[in-house]
């Protein structure tokens, strides 16, 4: 009896011990053969229905006109981020050009203007130049539109229109979005133009069978500049194609309207030009570069401010661009950017200066006030804030012009600042922009976003710093000339590294001469620069003590160079015009 207890007992352990391995194996106490199964994810499906599928025997690629490849790879991003699938195949949503890639009837989502003909039936949908469109064809997804910036938006809302169901291998990603999505740009500055009795878009540009390159570069100008003014797409037509009752005439072409240009019994000289409205056609000609550039930015000033006051029969613009500012009181609002150079010799004085451009208004017979308006380290908002808003207002109706710069800060309100100064002053007062080198040394680019601006609101920009900073990093050479510009040419380096020096300062003068002017910078008399007769301050070998480590500026060698000069000259003419008038 007690043999067999014990055998009873044995093999309970035995059972016992094998019981206790399997929970070690499996290792949470469960038995493998009783364990529910995990959820197997391939047994479930997704529903498609009626969604564009851009996934599994679906699969899209992704093809990219120039210039827009960075704006598809976020496109593919997309895809494989949300789907799984993506992960186990190499090139599992494709990203090609469309130049190195045939049209074969693949599936492809097209991004910008491809040579696929699914995105030139696309943008056929932009009734407007800065309109987007996506559109859904036949095995195509094409996301058009004819600027950088609107097509980042339209690839913006494709992206968020592209979707995951589903999980797991049975993921599946469709467009989520209409089969034809037209943004229509709503911010247009201009979009009303018209001309005469008729609307802008009515109009055709035209040149002469034979134009030279300036007058097919107005015709450009102004149809570049309409686009994004006004979303108008006007055709560039030759003289020799039908005549239509509507069009602007760019030269000596063979319609009536310009018959005096094309026979010569009208002459232009230096910057002169003619607007004229004749017979439903604008007239424009010169012949210079400077007359162009200075037609096409009074056809803009005349556009935007007349529109339908534009009418047959009616010189818009007399051919006299230049003027005397004899008698003219001048304030010049700025900082240390300005007086450091002597363009104002003093700063800090709220009176009467007598620096370059004073020197630079006298040299031409102009008897001038030239008032100091500038305080170093101080911007344009300050010097509101504590001098003009509290100047006698009576003073302030006698200023005929301000010229304004503004500090080193990258200031995003400059616009609202200089409204803010222009209501100050009579209606008559004319308003300058002037710009250093630390705008483009610093890249402050909400003042250099401003230029445009400002120069629509009919201030022009005297962009002086581009001139120095051009030449300091050789960005412009002068082909004969023995001096190697460097920064040290225009800006001091003891102390500091970015305020001007008197070469500078000539250059900020004359560029605000000229700009309220009209007249030509070349030839211009410079020789008070160095006239320590004129003001002692005006010595350049103490200038170069005081502000340089020795030997490091060649200043006084670009003084002492006619050539050099000269040529300087004519880049204070050709940056005006580049600035304003292109």
């Amino acid at each position: 009896m007690k043999k067999i207890i014990c055998i009873l007992l044995l093999s309970c352990m035995l059972l016992l011990s094998v019981s206790c391995n399997k929970t070690d194996q499996n290792g949470d106490g469960s038995d493998n053969q009783s364990s529910t199964p995990a959820p197997d994810d391939s047994s479930q499906s997704v529903d498609m229905t009626g969604k564009l599928v851009l996934s599994g025997e679906n699969r899209y690629r992704v093809i990219y006109a120039p210039d827009t490849k960075r704006m598809a790879l976020r496109i593919q991003d997309k895809l494989t981020a949300l789907d799984p699938s993506s992960s186990s195949e190499i090139g599992y949503y494709k990203l090609l050009s469309d130049k190195s890639t045939e049209d074969d009837g693949s599936l492809e989502i097209l991004v910008g203007l491809t040579n696929r003909e699914a995105s030139a039936t696309a943008a056929t949908l932009l009734s407007s130049y800065l309109d987007y469109a996506i559109s859904v064809s036949d095995k195509k997804i094409a996301i058009v539109a004819n600027t950088p910036e609107r097509l980042e938006e339209a690839v913006d809302k494709f992206v968020s229109l592209i979707k995951a169901y589903g999980s797991g291998t049975k993921t599946a990603l469709a467009y989520d979005g209409e089969k034809t999505i037209i943004d229509n740009y709503s911010g247009y500055a201009h979009a009303s133009l018209t001309l005469g009795d008729a609307p802008i878009k009515n109009f055709s540009v035209v040149i002469p069978e034979n134009s030279a390159e300036l007058e097919q570069g107005l015709a450009e100008n102004i149809v570049n500049w309409l686009k994004t003014a006004s979303g108008v797409v006007l055709q560039i037509r030759k003289d020799t194609e039908t005549e239509q009752k509507n069009e602007i005439l760019i030269g000596a072409t063979n319609r009536e309207a310009s018959a005096d240009i094309k026979n010569g019994t009208t002459v232009f000289e230096d910057s002169h030009y003619c607007i004229r409205m004749s017979g439903g056609k604008l007239v424009i000609a010169a012949s210079s570069k400077r007359g162009y550039g200075r037609a096409f930015s009074n056809f803009k000033t005349e556009l935007i401010n007349n529109q339908s006051n534009i009418k047959d029969g009616t010189d818009i613009m007399n051919t006299q661009t230049t003027r005397s500012l004899d008698g003219k009181n001048i304030l010049f609002m700025g900082n240390s950017f300005v007086y450091y150079g002597f363009c104002i010799i003093e700063g800090n004085q709220k009176s009467v200066d007598h620096g370059y451009l004073y020197q630079i208004c006298k040299a031409n017979g102009d008897e001038v006030n030239v008032y100091d308006y500038v305080w170093g380290g101080k911007d344009l908002k300050w010097i509101y804030d504590n001098h003009l808003s509290v100047a006698d207002p009576e003073f302030l109706k006698t200023i005929d012009i301000v010229f304004m710069s503004e500090a080193g800060n990258n200031n995003a309100s400059l616009i609202e600042d200089i409204e803010e100064i222009q209501a100050l002053f009579p209606e008559t007062t004319e308003f300058y922009y002037m710009s250093h080198a630390y705008v483009h040394q610093a890249n402050t680019t909400h003042i250099k976003d401003a230029f445009p601006k400002l120069i629509e609101k009919g201030i022009p920009v005297g962009d002086w710093g581009a001139i120095a900073y051009d030449l300091w990093r050789g960005a412009v050479k002068f082909p004969e000339s023995k001096i190697t510009y460097n920064k040290e040419t225009f800006i001091k380096n003891k102390g500091d590294t970015y305020h001007q020096n008197m070469l500078s300062g000539y250059l900020t003068a004359q560029m605000a001469y000229c700009l309220a002017t009209g007249v030509s910078a070349v030839g211009q008399d410079y020789s008070f620069c160095c006239d320590t007769s004129i003001n002692s301050q005006f010595d350049v070998n103490k200038f170069i003590e005081n502000h340089y480590n020795e030997g490091t500026t060649n200043m006084d060698m670009v003084f002492e160079s006619a050539y050099d000069m000269l040529e300087i000259q004519k880049l204070i003419d050709e940056y005006i015009d580049r600035v304003n008038f292109s």
